[in-house]
């Protein structure tokens, strides 16, 4: 099928992504990034989530790409991000929100394609719905192996760029807020909090995930109330995020760790938002079916000082 491709697209490459020209740019290796036409690893096709509710906040796993995003209705527009998590670089990657999926009439908003990005790499990208009316979205990739690519750390192996891809609009997060924003890897609250942030340093040990898998989690950590199940039939974790506080949460975010067969997976950060007292984020993470299904989980959350 299809779809209507529309909308203003601000593209914001992070980490020293190598551009819609496939040029690598001023970070001492030359290599362009040159697809190979095959479709990266052993995935057919786009990889699409299930539908979302206008009001949900995603991110997860798709094959191996980090990938979160959030419906911005203040700023009209859809604000996310991309990660690669890949063992090698990735090439013409392709990303778009498609609204009311499934409906008929699907409308898809599609990010210029990106040339590629190294190992851990990521970009953020802003998409306008430009007034569309829609009840619901999903978000969808695709990569592809690469030909020839720069050689990995040419910009910091892993390298963040300093964002989360919330943009103007997705909350103080933006360009400078890091992976998890100004408050330190794990902002949140103290080590042992209910919700499972276990430290409020920058670099503070991982908690194991504990909890069992069919068991729901429901929580306090930090002026925010937390809620979620693992649905086991779609690989869907569902929940809420309440500040039950009398303040202003800043740049709210929750990451999920699953422990399964092989490790500990970790699904997330969400865009980062700002919560007023009694504002709720709803909440879906995915972990795409070829991973190994998880047995334990433990909610992360994160938050970031005020300015």
């Amino acid at each position: 099928m299809r779809y209507w491709v529309f909308g203003l697209v601000v593209l914001v490459a992070l980490g020293g992504c190598g551009g819609e020209d496939g040029e690598d740019g001023e970070n001492g290796d030359d290599t362009p990034f040159v697809g190979s036409g095959t479709v990266h690893g052993a995935f057919d096709g786009v990889h699409k989530a299930l539908a979302l509710e206008r009001r949900e906040t995603f991110a997860g796993l798709l094959g191996d790409t980090e990938i979160a995003a959030t419906f911005d209705e203040t700023a009209d527009a859809f604000i996310g991000r991309l990660r690669n998590e890949a063992s090698e670089a990735v090439c013409d990657v392709q990303v778009a929100v498609v609204l009311d999926p499934g409906m008929g009439s699907e409308t898809a908003l599609d990010v210029p394609q990106i040339a590629g990005l190294r190992v851990g790499e990521r970009s953020g990208f802003e998409l306008q719905a430009d007034g569309t009316s829609f009840s619901q979205w999903t978000v969808q990739v695709d990569t592809y192996a690469c030909a020839s690519a720069p050689a990995d750390g040419a910009a910091g192996e892993g390298s963040d760029g300093g964002g989360e891809g919330a943009g103007e609009h997705g909350g103080s997060g933006g360009e400078g807020g890091g992976e998890h924003g100004a408050g330190g890897e794990h902002g949140a609250g103290g080590e042992g909090s209910e919700g499972g942030g276990e430290g409020g340093g920058e670099s503070g040990e991982e908690a194991n995930p504990s909890i069992p898998i069919t068991e729901p989690y429901a929580g306090e950590n930090a002026g925010q109330t937390f809620d979620f199940a693992y649905h086991t039939a779609t690989g869907l974790f569902r929940g809420t995020v309440e500040n039950t506080s009398t303040g202003l949460i800043c740049d709210s975010r929750t990451e999920i760790h699953l422990g399964t067969a092989t490790g500990v997976v970790e699904m997330g950060p969400t865009i980062p938002q700002h919560l007023a007292p009694g504002d709720v984020l709803y909440v879906v993470m995915y972990l795409y079916p070829d991973e190994p299904p998880p047995d334990t989980y433990i909610l992360h959350p994160e938050a970031s000082p005020c300015p």
